[in-house]
């Protein structure tokens, strides 16, 4: 769909401590936000991406996952997959079902 590739998190947490003595707070970086990637597919439960989907979610175990855009570039993540059972629908817009990965490492960037 249009709006069909989402990626979220990464934001930078910050660790507030002051040594003992001192008065004054220090702050250091302390990781990272988890990554997400949320996709919307058109809801088809007899297509073979829906099988896909379906079987990668009821898994429940980490998959690796492989993006190819449309310029042959692809785009390949680790993670974990989760959909929602039932589609969203919005006035004039198709049935689509959203499919969330939760990226275990970065995402490997391939040319063509």
């Amino acid at each position: 769909t249009d709006t069909g590739f989402s990626p979220s998190g990464g934001e930078e947490s910050w660790a507030t401590f002051m040594p003992l003595g001192s008065e004054v707070e220090t702050v250091r970086p302390a990781g990272r936000s988890p990554h997400q990637v949320s996709l919307q597919f058109q809801d088809a439960p007899d297509s073979v991406y829906a099988q896909l989907i379906t079987a990668a979610r009821d898994a429940k175990r980490l998959l690796a996952w492989m993006l190819v855009l449309p310029t042959g570039a692809r785009i390949t993540f680790p993670g974990y997959a989760t959909s929602g059972y039932l589609p969203v629908l919005n006035k004039n817009e198709l049935m689509v079902i959203e499919f969330t990965i939760g990226l275990t490492a970065m995402p490997k960037r391939l040319a063509a």
